[in-house]
């Protein structure tokens, strides 16, 4: 069956950029700022709230608090597990932030409803409104050379109405589009943001010889649909690996003084 595929960084990303959001309780108006490769989120609150990992805040009005939120024991506890940002940071208040990825990305919006669940692979998370609770949930099953783990999940507070997630990868987007049946095989590491009824399982790509020559890995993810997601268009852990390479090149080998570990994830 034929997949529904969308670039949401052509031609809706124009839209995006002059878009509003204006809702009552915890939703926020807000707006995208900056170039289509490092774009920021400007949001403007109305005695509202918004919770944020680290490295994300860029700047806020002297009118707004800025404080440490951890919520409950039980989620902290989760997002521990799940390596989310324990400690998070809540800005709160009336008057304007502006936040963005420390990586040249897009930037993508995710409303929830009250029962809805999202789930967020590592470092995707961005910020939410007040009323998104950030925890864990468990959807690939198995462990086979760590694709399988525990991730980070979305959802709203009961009672408290339509809550608003952001996320960021590397590089730009891609917004998905699954029918009941249809499934397609993605890089681990891509995937942005998607429904948690969605189902998400490992799959093997080909022969170890064909892996050596192709340069991906031996397996890919599996994502089945009905449902609408996003993925960024680049992984960084293969930036990560160019990194390394180029360092290592530089650094003769055997060089113990020399040796440096370098991370982005």
């Amino acid at each position: 069956m034929p997949i529904s595929y969308k670039k949401s960084y052509k031609k809706s990303y124009k839209k995006s950029y002059k878009k509003k959001l204006i809702g009552g309780g915890s939703i926020p108006s807000y707006k995208y700022v900056g170039s289509d490769m490092s774009k920021g989120l400007e949001i403007n609150l109305k005695n509202q709230g918004i919770l944020t990992g680290r490295g994300a805040l860029q700047f806020v009005d002297p009118s707004l608090e800025v404080d440490i939120y951890t919520g409950s024991v039980g989620s902290m506890f989760m997002r521990f597990i799940s390596s989310a940002p324990v400690f998070m940071l809540r800005v709160k208040g009336t008057g304007k932030a502006v936040f963005s990825s420390a990586l040249p990305a897009d930037i993508v919006e995710m409303k929830i409803k009250e029962g809805e669940e999202y789930i967020l692979p590592e470092n995707s998370f961005l910020c939410c409104t007040e009323n998104v609770e950030i925890g864990a949930t468990t959807k690939l099953k198995g462990l086979i050379f760590g694709l399988n783990f525990i991730v980070n999940s979305a959802k709203v507070k009961p009672g408290s109405g339509e809550g608003v997630v952001w996320v960021s990868g590397y590089g730009g987007s891609h917004k998905m589009e699954l029918k009941s049946g249809e499934s397609i095989k993605v890089e681990p590491g891509l995937l942005l943001i998607m429904p948690s009824h969605m189902n998400i399982s490992v799959s093997k790509v080909g022969s170890i010889g064909a892996t050596l020559v192709g340069g991906e890995g031996l397996y890919l993810s599996k994502i089945s649909g009905p449902g609408t997601f996003y993925l960024s268009n680049k992984s960084i852990q293969d930036y990560n690996n160019h990194i390394r390479r180029i360092v290592k090149e530089m650094i003769p080998s055997g060089n113990k003084e020399n040796r440096i570990n370098i991370s982005f994830d």
